[in-house]
Parts: C-alpha cells; sequence; structure tokens
C-alpha cells in the first residue's frame, strides 16, 4: 500500500481522545446529573484562631505593640554599637 492511502491511520489518535473526553463527560452528567446547588452563601458566624479586633470591639486608648524587641543585652568585651 501506499502511504497516501493510509491517511486516515494518523487520525485514529486525535479522534480516540476526543471520543474518550466526550465519552467521560457524558458519563460524569449522567451519573451525577445536574442538580441544584444545596450550599448556602452568607458569612461564617465564628472561625477560630481569628484576631481579637475582629471578634472583640477595639478597646480604648492607644492600641497594643505588635512586635515586642528582646531586652537590650551590653554584649561581651568585643561588642560594638
Amino acid at each position: 500500500m501506499r502511504a497516501s492511502s493510509r491517511w486516515w491511520i494518523a487520525w485514529l489518535a486525535p479522534l480516540a481522545v476526543a471520543g474518550f473526553t466526550i465519552g467521560w463527560c457524558l458519563f460524569a452528567y449522567l451519573a451525577i446529573g445536574d442538580r441544584a446547588p444545596v450550599w448556602q452563601y452568607g458569612t461564617v458566624p465564628y472561625v477560630p484562631g481569628e484576631s481579637v479586633t475582629s471578634v472583640e470591639p477595639m478597646p480604648k486608648g492607644a492600641p497594643p505593640k505588635q512586635v515586642e524587641l528582646p531586652p537590650r543585652h551590653t554584649g561581651g568585651s568585643h561588642a560594638h554599637r
């Protein structure tokens, strides 16, 4: 046979992949179905581990320190400033 008479063989792999994809999606649609969503939108009433300011009102006065630096050490005999 001549190579030009077997042109359809080159199309087997792409057609098989496309057919499998369409078949898989059709199977999933028929197995699962088209259902209405049952989830509810909205905010979560309480999330553990959230910031204190988002759960309780902000206290009056100066805001608390966010970062506390370690105590200052004088260092050894070779310490420089």
